[in-house]
């Protein structure tokens, strides 16, 4: 039975966000995980930490912590922020994200080569610079 002393915290979900001002973002089909985040004050984090950690790792869970109704933390997997620099990483690199929009096109058009017959160039390729 919930204790009606701490109630449960409250969930809210993370929106998408895409990045208009990307090539041909108009254009390309985004997926994306719905996640939640489980908002808390910080007496609750504080009480709870090794097993919002644990929560943060196993379940990918992120957890917004508050003092006084004020957003103060986000709590989330190293794996995670790892991701999200990576993330922020290879958008900020403009010619590699027009390459992956080029790449992306010839896949849908049906412009790509198959394994062997990449094994065939690079063959061709070593014995031509012997």
């Amino acid at each position: 039975m919930p204790d009606p002393t701490h109630p449960a915290p409250a969930r809210h979900p993370l929106t998408l966000r895409v990045l208009a001002g990307l090539p041909g973002a108009d254009t390309i089909r985004h997926y994306a995980r719905i996640l939640y985040m489980t908002t808390l004050s910080l007496a609750d984090a504080r009480a709870g930490f090794s097993r919002l950690i644990e929560s943060a790792n196993s379940t990918h869970e992120r957890f917004e912590v508050t003092r006084n109704g004020r957003r103060m933390a986000i709590l989330l997997s190293a794996d995670d922020y790892d991701g999200l620099l990576e993330t922020i990483d290879v958008l900020s690199d403009q010619p590699g994200v027009q390459a992956l929009h080029v790449a992306l096109e010839e896949l849908r058009v049906g412009d790509v080569h198959s394994v062997d017959d990449v094994r065939e160039a690079m063959a061709h390729r070593r014995t031509a610079s012997e």
